[in-house]
């Protein structure tokens, strides 16, 4: 299904029936303003692929050559299956800018940016060691460090694992946390008595809301089990996000303990009300899926197989649905096996790697492995989609791209 199909023209001549005023569809594309950057295997072989504009530069990964790219897309590391040096090149020149010695107790091949400008290496130990690479410099970062940037706020346990928090996209003084009642906890678990989730102006010292209906749970992706040797239950990703102009924070509830039913919960900060629920999830959502939020505050959640459906492919059906917070619009859109997505960055695109539906699916094999197609959704009313590109695993960024960079040959 490539382009605008059959179901699309029907869409939008029913909406102009309606008196619905459907918009041109803007183009489905990589502006050159912008770079996506993805994964994707060519002959058995892994592929770093940067589009900008209509331009496209790659980097393959040689025989025996592992490496991990940072969230930005703008360094490689690179080290081999008998590794000896640790490198760090630069993406769009292919410079290397950082070079050493591989430590005897790496582990060869475990290279993870968890972040930009963080890298860690896998060791056997059970604290891996995290670096800051800066000013292409790598340094070691102690882990009793890493809980001196959390703030100071009423009840805040950071250390624990029964916490969370979220600091405010736009507002550095106003965070969402978990807030331990007792005003103690015991040793480094959990809470005494119960949390409950706060939105809060440090500047001021002042609570803006408690969450209603915000179990701590779908926030964390995890529940603290104290009977387990690590601690933790996972049940879902975490659930909750601030939308990019720190006006909103979406969370998902549900009433069952299998998250089976929900709803989702949008706080206008701003006007300090909850919204009316833009969408009945009476069908069952994906909570292994983070709440997302293009730039222009439209929201994308994931859902499984609507009522109705074969039972030959609700397991792998999705069901999009785009929530416009500022003007209240739905648009909903329909694709197989999906694993990953990310908003183009102004909002219109939503780039999945999944499958679209078909007559048959006996030819794909969903394993989760298997390479799948680049595809590009009309977020707005539409829903159209269309193929960019075929056999990739994952996308790492799709981003503005800042007035010093260059990108291409």
């Amino acid at each position: 299904m490539g382009g605008i199909t059959m179901k699309t023209l029907l869409i939008c001549l029913m909406l102009i029936g309606l008196g619905v005023t459907v918009q041109a569809q803007m183009p489905l594309v990589v502006t050159d303003s912008e770079v996506l950057i993805y994964v994707k295997i060519v002959d058995e072989k892994m592929v770093f692929v940067a589009r900008y504009g209509e331009e496209v530069i790659t980097y393959e990964l040689g025989e025996g050559e592992c490496g991990d790219i940072s969230d930005d897309g703008r360094y490689l590391a690179l080290s081999t299956e008998q590794a000896q040096i640790l490198e760090i090149i630069h993406f769009p020149s292919k410079n290397v800018v950082f070079s050493r010695s591989w430590e005897t107790e790496w582990n060869p091949c475990e290279l993870f940016w968890i972040s930009d400008n963080w890298l860690m290496i896998g060791t056997s130990d059970i604290q891996d060691p995290i670096f800051r690479f800066e000013n292409f410099a790598l340094y070691p970062v102690p882990y009793e460090t890493i809980f001196l940037d959390y703030p100071s706020l009423p009840n805040f346990f950071p250390n624990t694992l029964e916490s969370f928090i979220q600091q405010s996209t736009t507002n550095p003084d106003i965070y969402l946390y978990e807030r331990c009642l007792s005003g103690r906890a015991l040793g480094r678990i959990e809470c005494g008595i119960v949390t409950e989730m706060v939105v809060y102006d440090l500047a001021n010292n002042q609570e803006l809301e408690v969450l209603e209906n915000a179990y701590s749970n779908t926030f964390r992706g995890y529940y603290v089990d104290t009977s387990k040797p690590y601690n933790r239950n996972y049940i879902s990703a975490s659930l909750v996000s601030w939308s990019p102009d720190g006006r909103y924070i979406a969370y998902f509830y549900s009433p069952n303990t299998d998250y089976s039913e929900g709803k989702i919960i949008i706080y206008d900060i701003e006007q300090d009300i909850y919204l009316p629920d833009p969408v009945n999830l009476s069908f069952e959502p994906n909570i292994w899926v983070p709440l997302q939020w293009s730039s222009n505050n439209i929201l994308v959640y994931w859902m499984k197989a609507p009522p109705g459906a074969t039972a030959a492919i609700s397991d792998f059906l999705n069901y999009f649905v785009f929530v416009h917070a500022d003007t209240g619009l739905v648009a909903k859109s329909y694709i197989f096996d999906v694993r990953q997505a990310i908003f183009a960055p102004d909002g219109h695109v939503l780039a999945i790697v999944g499958k679209e539906p078909a007559e048959s699916q006996e030819t794909f094999n969903f394993d989760g492995v298997t390479p799948a197609d680049l595809i590009f959704i009309d977020t707005s009313t539409t829903g159209a989609s269309t193929i960019i590109d075929t056999d990739v695993t994952g996308i790492i960024t799709w981003r503005g791209i800042e007035e010093d960079e260059e990108w291409g040959e």
